[in-house]
Formats: structure tokens, sequence, C-alpha cells
């Protein structure tokens, strides 16, 4: 019935999928999988941190399924499972390339690779300092039609100062830049001279820096680039974007004839007096930056933890009323700890009236009564939500503002650190609601059986889960795997588990319960846990058991592991997963997928 459809609907129709949703299009209606070979179709292969494909020979598909003359866009960013010559011949082929996006893989800019991107006009990289060797400088010569390029740095050696000079003289012959992305993702004092880069780069007009290493104050102004985005409160690292743009001159200070600020100017006078850093994405900083007021910005991101928590009535108040305004209508990202739930009218129908007994508080306040409802009601394209517990403030107003999540219905990705008090039992209810939930991070410093109880009661409901990410002191590690055995659709790709000790709630032999997950979960790419105080013995005897379900699939990594050393010394887990294992704030902060 739906092959009777003509090519020109199907052309429209399909236009609107990208390439995995295409290729399961194709595998179901197989009649169809000509589509595959329509350039008007398919230009842009679009594989990115698609861990579920590890079993399909990616460069096989696109030389053999799809038109490969008709691709112009090739993105296989967290890919890291690909051999490098494969990757290097399948960018060979295809001769029409102009944009290539692979961080996280093999690929790199020694010299053997860099030959292959002189028809690229825009190419994002994860490299070390040793990949700019002098063949790298030479042949830096021929990238001609680069303009646009992000490296992300993993690594720089003891030696740097050898690489540092190569990576000055790479960029040196690359003055047809425009715009210049680095993240440098490595910890150590040896540190790259962004100001050199950017004075051998007279094109530049765009220059984004993420650092974890502590670089100087830059001002570049008398290169015409302007600091429109700056963030150093997270973890340490230091984020600014420069831009070459149209300043307007200085605004003279307001009049005291004038009339007063709005609110929303009230509440954003009292954040900039709080954080030294703007609580907003670098979309909404620039548009600051520009028009020197917030009246007409859109916010996107809002971040409102800071470095020195500052709870109190001035704060929270001020928060409060920025997440009321309709500048608020279009936030995707929001961070915030759990003080912004505090209300005094709660606060005081919550406090216990018995003694000095403490007991787990349940969410004893319907939906639509919290205050905090109200303002979660507005934000209906909020996407991804990170609160953050704030030790000054545990009172039942508080715990019960987590109800709100529930009334998120475009949530995708939450993170929260559990107060000692809070029961869990609204996760049914928000597991229930959030059905685009794709990655789900919870951190639990204390003690708190309730939680992890309700916790694994909800987890069947969590229907488009993805990505898990657990830190808790004890796991029943037999209890959670039968809840998430118990989600019906088999999406789950990656697990990460934190704790002191594994134990087992059932009668089931470790080998028993370590089976009947991996069986069940054929789909899972990765698995990592940390247990801390396990013996050398409990986890090489779990690790044999890994090892047979990884059966050397190289996309697979199943690990157990005694320490978290594994991201700075040469421990075997790939970059693509970091974002999981360090679990990193991601809202208000420099998004790289906005290069491309």
């Amino acid at each position: 019935m739906v092959a009777l459809l003509p090519n020109e609907i199907w052309e429209q129709i399909l236009e609107y999928l990208d390439t995995f949703e295409l290729m399961q299009f194709c595998i179901a209606f197989p009649n169809l999988d000509y589509f595959l070979e329509d350039g008007k179709v398919i230009k842009t292969i679009d594989f990115a941190r698609k861990f579920v494909i590890f079993n399909l020979d990616v460069c096989q598909f696109i030389l053999t399924k799809v038109n490969y003359n008709a691709i112009k866009t090739l993105k296989i960013d967290g890919l890291y499972w690909i051999p490098a010559q494969d990757l290097r011949k399948m960018v060979r082929d295809l001769k029409n390339l102009k944009e290539l996006c692979a961080i996280d893989t093999n690929l790199s800019l020694k010299e053997k690779d860099i030959v292959e991107y002189g028809k690229l006009s825009r190419l994002s990289l994860t490299v070390e300092d040793t990949h700019f060797e002098a063949g790298t400088v030479i042949y830096a010569k021929y990238l001609v039609d680069l303009k646009y390029m992000f490296l992300k740095i993993t690594s720089k050696q003891e030696d740097h100062i050898t690489g540092a000079s190569n990576v000055i003289s790479f960029f040196a012959r690359m003055d047809q830049l425009k715009e210049l992305w680095i993240s440098d993702d490595e910890e150590s004092v040896n540190r790259i001279d962004y100001e050199r880069i950017a004075v051998s780069l007279p094109n530049l007009s765009k220059l984004v820096i993420k650092s974890k290493c502590v670089i100087p104050y830059y001002d570049l102004r008398y290169l015409g680039l302007f600091k429109v985005f700056e963030c150093k409160r997270c973890n340490f690292e230091t984020e600014f974007i420069c831009e070459r743009v149209r300043t307007r001159g200085s605004i003279c200070k307001p009049s005291i004839f004038e009339p007063k600020g709005t609110a929303l100017e009230n509440a954003w006078d009292v954040f900039m007096s709080l954080h030294k850093d703007m609580p907003c994405g670098s979309k909404e900083s620039r548009q600051i930056y520009l028009n020197h007021n917030i009246k007409d910005v859109n916010f996107v991101d809002l971040n409102f933890c800071q470095a020195v928590i500052l709870c109190n009535t001035k704060y929270t108040n001020a928060a409060l009323e920025i997440l009321s305004s309709k500048n608020c209508k279009f936030l995707k990202r929001l961070s915030f700890r759990s003080c912004l739930f505090s209300t005094e009218e709660l606060d005081k129908l919550s406090r216990p009236t018995t003694g000095f007994k403490k007991q787990r508080i349940g969410l004893q306040t319907k939906t639509d009564k919290h205050p905090f409802c109200k303002i979660t009601k507005k934000l209906k394209s909020l996407k991804e939500l990170e609160i953050y517990y704030c030790p000054n403030c545990v009172t039942g107003g508080i715990i019960a503002g987590y109800i709100s999540i529930s009334m998120l219905p475009k949530l995708e990705k939450l993170s929260l650190e559990i107060p000692h008090l809070l029961d869990g039992s609204f996760l049914e209810d928000s597991l229930k609601k959030c059905k685009k939930l794709h990655t789900l991070s919870l951190t639990c410093e204390y003690p708190n059986e309730k939680f992890i109880i309700n916790l694994c009661k909800s987890l069947k409901h969590a229907t488009s889960l993805r990505n898990f990410r657990l830190m808790y002191k004890e796991v029943a590690i037999d209890r959670l795997f039968e809840s998430l055995v118990s989600i019906k659709d088999k999406k789950l790709q990656r697990i990460f588990l934190s704790c002191e000790n594994i134990r087992y709630a059932t009668n089931k032999s470790e080998l028993e319960v370590y089976t009947d997950f991996f069986q069940e979960q054929s789909q899972l790419v990765f698995f990592f846990v940390v247990a801390s105080k396990h013996t050398a013995k409990q986890n090489t005897d779990i690790q044999s058991i890994l090892n047979v379900y990884k059966a050397d699939n190289p996309a697979k990594i199943f690990l157990i592991h005694k320490d978290n050393h594994y991201v700075r010394h040469n421990f075997p887990l790939p970059t693509a997963h970091h974002d999981l294992v360090l679990n990193r704030t991601n809202v208000s902060v420099i998004h790289f997928d906005e290069f491309y």
C-alpha cells in the first residue's frame, strides 16, 4: 500500500528522516531501498554517536548502498571502533565531500590522514599534540579550501614544547581559516598559546576555546575579535568565544529621571551582582553584548548554579522571576540547586511537630499546588534539566518540588543529585509522563534505600532510556538489572555505575545475575562499573564474565575497575563515553554541536 505513493511524495517525506531512520525505513520496506541512492533524499550521512549501529559495516554500507557521489556531509562522531584505514578510504572515495565531522574517531591530523582532507571546507577531529608532526605542518598548505575547523585535543606530552611549536606552525599555514574551535580536554600545565594562533590567522572571524588548563586573560580586540561569551564556573574550565562583530558604543548610566527597570531587568541585575559569569548560554550572551539589554532575549540556556552556594531569598526570587518571564518560553536547558524549590508557605506546613526523628519525605503536595509547578507549566520546550542538592535546604517544600519534573513532556535528559530525605516516589509519575527521556543520571551520596527501591520500581516506565548513570554507595545489582530488563523497548545502550560495593539481594549466583542481564540486553554497547572497595579478585571474576559478552567486539566496552582514574591515564575507555562517566554540566556552556 505504501509503495503506491508517487516518488515525488516519498522524496518530500523521506527528507525529514536522518540517515539512521532512513536506513531503518528501508530495512522495513526493502522494495523502497532505492531511495538510499536518490541524491535528492540523502546528501548528508549522519551516524554521529549512533552507538546502536555497532554491528553495521558503516564504510561498506555507504560505498555500496548509498549514492556516495551525492554525499557532501559526513558525520561519524563517536564511531571509535572503525579502523583508521577504512575511514581514510571512505573519505577518499567520497569525491564530492565538503564537510567531515569525525570527533572521537580514529582519524587525526597525522600526515597519512591529512592528505585526504584537501577537498574539505569544514573539518572536526580529535587529536593529540603529537599528531602535529613535521609532515602535518608541511601538508597544511594543501588545505586551501578549509574554512571551518574544530579540534578536540585529548592529550599533551611531557615534552610539550615541540608539539606546541608545531601547533603554531600548522596554523601559520592556514591563513584562510574563518572559524577555529578548540577544546583542550587535557588537564596539565602545558597550555596552548591561543593568542599567537589568532595573530597568525588574519581572516579569522570566530575563535571558540574551551580549556581545562589555566590560561591567561586574552584581550583580542586589537585583532578585531570581541569576547561575546566567557565562562569559568564549571570544573575550573575556561570557555570563551571571540567574534568579529560590530559593537555599539558603551551606553551611559541611566538617568534617575528615567523609568525604573522591569521586573526581569531587576532580577537580572541581582544575578549580575552575584555571578562572575552570565547564567545564560553563548547565543544569549552574544545578543546581550551587542544590544546592552535583555528585554528581547529568548533564553535557551539558564544555569543558576554557582561556585558558592547562595540560597537566600534575594537569589531565589530573582531566579524565579526570570523563569516566570516570557523570555523563557523557548528555554531548552536549565540547571539549578534544590533551594529554588523553597517556599515559606510550604515549609511552615511541612515542619515536623514531634521530636527530632528524621524520616523520608514523600511528595505530600499535589502537582498543581506547589508554586514551582506554575513555572514548570510555562517551560514547554525544556529538554535538559539538572537539579543539584543544596545541603543548606532540606524541607518538605523543597522535597515536594520534585513532582514538577513530571510536567515536562519534552524532557530528554535528567540529572539529579538526591537529597537524603527524598524518597523517590516522584520518579514513577515522571518516567511515565516524560516519554522522550533518553538519559537519566542520579547521584545519591547518602544511604537512601527507599529511593533505590522506588527507582527500581519506576524504571520499567522509561521506555526511551538509552543512557543510565547511577552513583550510590552500595548497589544491589541484581535488583537493578531486573528493573532495567523490565523495560519493554530494548533501547538501553550505555550504563555507568559508581559505588563502593556491589551486593546481591536475591539467591541468584553472580554468574546467573550477569548472564540473565546481558543475554536480554544484547544491544548494550557500554557497561562500566567503578567499585572502589572491591578486591582485585572480585573485579577479576566479574570482568571474566563481562569478557564473554564483549566477545572481542571493538565497539563494546564492558569493564569493572577499582578506582576512577580511567580518564587521565592509559585506560581503555574511548573519549566518546566521557560524557556519561564524567557527567559535566551541559547548561550555559559552549555547545560544540553548534559548529555543525
